[in-house]
């Protein structure tokens, strides 16, 4: 199961993954790293999260590429289900010499050594910017929650649950005179104390961990000098070039938009042309480009200069080749033009009608005859005047006013407070409706919670995040205190997938009206 919860830490819709069953797998190794140290109490091995909680993997077809050459690599993520989990940011490598672009992950479940697990896939390309060796590794952060498991201490020969004690008490053991209905009891009560202890479970436990796939080796191979054309600009892959112009027939001086259209599956951020050159019979501009998908535009304007001109010749591209390992120079076709002469000017009030021009020239001064006026006197002494300058005045002193008082508002930490727990309540009253629809009934009260501490922590000035249920039941009291308790225990070990729809809707009217009341208090 997946809902969005609203964190936005790192520019990422946070995505998250809840489970309820554990299975673990020993034949995995350990990727789990802990993004920070762990508190005292999470030490242990009970409290800790075990080796095969979460791991990651990465897929790449080949493991030696040139530098620029752009590749497919798949991201996994593998989260045990019994584990809860907050994905917080986007996978990243640790290579800085590697450029990763990775889109949104995709969810599923898979089962490795007998043991199930969450999945999170992330799809992307890879590209190297430098020659050498490296041992490439790819990391994801994210933040795991599970139910700890309580120790009890080894049982000693006095809590024996046999029912000898019991036996003797009526004088068929070695034991005489006892009171069998008291020794009766009290092993009935170890006995129940004991099978009690199957069913305990500790609290919810926390923690932010890096998850880091195993290292691949991976070379990067410098391009060859040798052979490297002059219209090379770094483009690694495989490319085909076309080129088309808007028009085939225009006069002298008319601009002509000369497209250059460049698709392939190599790593187009480093195709590039300086497209067609200036010569005397074309005047050419520097090209412009956009990219969308697996395709990159040039748009260039070019102006023929001389009439009878035929045809705007072939761009030049050039381009490496990974697969042959060598380099392959791309002409577009020539593209046939019709250029006429410049269009005559029309005759001027002079009577002088010039003959056609090869070219674009300037047109003769036009008579306009100029506006009358009443008087000589300066604009400045008019009174109309000053009286046009209050309205920029006034405008003026508007936008200042506004500009402080937004200033003053930006720089007011409580009004970011409240801005910031108004989007996020609303995001966790969408994922309520989203998870009721679906009948998620852990992604249901996980939402309800988030909207509860931002609801509560927007009316007591508390960060939301820091808003347990030891601190709701010191401050609430009344009816709407058992609403809260139920919202804030619940969790995926009590409220499973198969929690009816009826509940969840009784749950879903509960949780709104506390949200609509503000005088919980």
């Amino acid at each position: 199961m997946a809902h969005l919860d609203g964190q936005k830490r790192l520019g990422l819709a946070a995505l998250t993954l809840l489970a309820a069953s554990t299975i673990a797998s020993p034949s995995l190794a350990v990727t789990a790293r802990p993004a920070a140290a762990l508190p005292a109490a999470a030490s242990t091995s009970a409290q800790a999260p075990s080796n095969m909680r979460a791991f990651a993997g990465v897929t790449l077809p080949k493991h030696s590429l040139y530098v620029g050459e752009s590749i497919p690599i798949t991201i996994q993520a593998y989260y045990s289900a019994d584990t809860g989990v907050t994905i917080t940011g986007s996978p990243e490598t640790t290579n800085s010499e590697f450029t990763l672009a990775v889109g949104d992950p995709k969810q599923g479940t898979a089962t490795r050594g007998g043991a199930s697990y969450l999945v999170a896939t992330w799809k992307g390309h890879l590209s190297p910017a430098k020659a050498g060796h490296y041992d490439l590794r790819i990391k994801v952060p994210s933040t795991l929650e599970w139910r700890a498991v309580v120790q009890h201490a080894a049982p000693s020969a006095d809590d024996d649950d046999s029912l000898g004690d019991m036996f003797d008490s009526f004088g068929f053991g070695d034991q005489q005179g006892g009171d069998p209905f008291a020794a009766m009891q009290q092993q009935m009560q170890r006995m129940m104390s004991r099978a009690m202890q199957d069913f305990d479970v500790g609290p919810m436990q926390k923690q932010d961990v890096v998850l880091m796939s195993p290292g691949t080796e991976v070379t990067v191979l410098p391009l060859p000098a040798e052979g490297r054309p002059s219209s090379f600009s770094g483009a690694v892959g495989h490319f085909s070039l076309e080129a088309t112009a808007d028009t085939d027939h225009v006069r002298v001086g008319e601009p002509i938009e000369l497209r250059l259209v460049v698709q392939g599956d190599g790593n187009l951020d480093r195709v590039s042309t300086a497209g067609l050159p200036e010569s005397g019979e074309l005047k050419t501009y520097p090209p412009t480009a956009s990219q969308k998908d697996d395709t990159k535009t040039f748009v260039q304007a070019v102006v023929p200069q001389r009439a009878g001109a035929t045809q705007i010749p072939p761009v030049e591209m050039s381009y490496f080749d990974p697969d042959a390992a060598r380099y392959v120079t791309l002409h577009s076709a020539a593209i046939p033009i019709d250029v006429k002469p410049g269009q005559a000017l029309a005759a001027t009030s002079s009577g002088v009608t010039p003959d056609a021009v090869s070219g674009p020239s300037l047109a003769p001064n036009a008579d306009i005859d100029g506006v009358p006026v009443r008087s000589l006197r300066p604009l400045y002494t008019h009174r109309s005047f000053w009286l046009a300058q209050l309205g920029p005045l006034g405008m003026l002193v508007t936008a200042a006013t506004w500009i402080v008082r937004r200033r003053r508002v930006a720089a007011d930490p409580h009004h970011a407070l409240r801005r910031g727990a108004q989007r996020a309540l609303k995001q966790h009253r969408a994922a309520m409706g989203g998870a009721l629809a679906a009948g998620d009934a852990s992604a249901f009260f996980a939402a309800a919670r988030g909207a509860l501490q931002q609801r509560l922590g927007a009316l007591w000035g508390v960060v939301p995040e820091a808003i347990t249920l030891v601190e709701i039941e010191r401050r609430v009291k009344g009816p709407q205190l058992d609403t809260l308790r139920g919202v804030f225990e619940a969790d995926a070990a009590r409220f499973g997938v198969g929690a009816a729809q009826q509940d969840l809707a009784a749950w879903d009217k509960a949780v709104r009206r506390l949200l609509a009341h503000p005088e919980v208090s």
